[in-house]
């Protein structure tokens, strides 16, 4: 199982490292790069302990990015919805620390 989850961890850098990639070329899907990113960050701390403090920091940078979208697209229902995820998933795991 920890093996499945270093690979995965992999996967998730090397998307990540595309969307940054991708943002210093054109601010035109920027938005939308910034979701992604966000949502990788999220699903990556799935791989997490529930009560580990690279879970929340994951989160916190999730919800960070979904807030950046949200400043540009205030009306993008997917991120609004994305980021109130994120944070019930911050107060449920920040109790455990």
């Amino acid at each position: 199982m920890q093996e499945a989850a270093v690979d995965a961890d992999r996967v998730y850098l090397a998307a990540i490292d595309k969307f940054d990639a991708m943002l210093s070329r054109s601010n035109t899907y920027a938005p939308e790069a910034l979701y992604r990113w966000g949502t990788a960050l999220q699903q990556r701390s799935y791989l997490r302990p529930l009560n580990s403090r690279d879970k929340v920091r994951l989160l916190e940078q999730a919800k960070s990015l979904f807030e950046d979208v949200l400043y540009v697209e205030a009306d993008n229902k997917m991120v609004k919805e994305a980021l109130s995820s994120c944070i019930s998933e911050l107060n449920y795991h920040g109790r455990w620390l």
